[in-house]
């Protein structure tokens, strides 16, 4: 569906842009074990406010468990690549 999106707005999903599935995958994991481990009584946007101060709100959070050529690789562009620097999990 994000790939019909992306076109349907003029955008085109190659090898080098576009809908980018190890990027969308492994934010949507890191967000919900962010808020699995959230307490369920915390307020909806005093979570949101601890996830954007977070280390996930980083832009280069992935390259702590992908190497640049990897993330950006077509491979990972087309379909989930495991990372290849650490397992993916909650950045301290």
């Amino acid at each position: 569906a994000i790939r019909r999106l992306n076109e349907a707005h003029g955008g085109a999903n190659t090898p080098t842009s576009g809908y980018h599935e190890t990027v969308t995958a492994a934010y949507v994991t890191l967000i919900a074990a962010f808020l699995a481990a959230a307490d369920a009584g915390e307020p909806l946007d005093e979570r949101i406010a601890r996830l954007l101060a977070s280390p996930l709100a980083d832009r280069a959070v992935l390259l702590r468990f992908w190497s640049r050529d990897t993330l950006m690789s077509p491979a990972a562009r087309a379909a989930w690549v495991p990372p290849d620097l650490a397992p993916l999990a909650l950045p301290p």
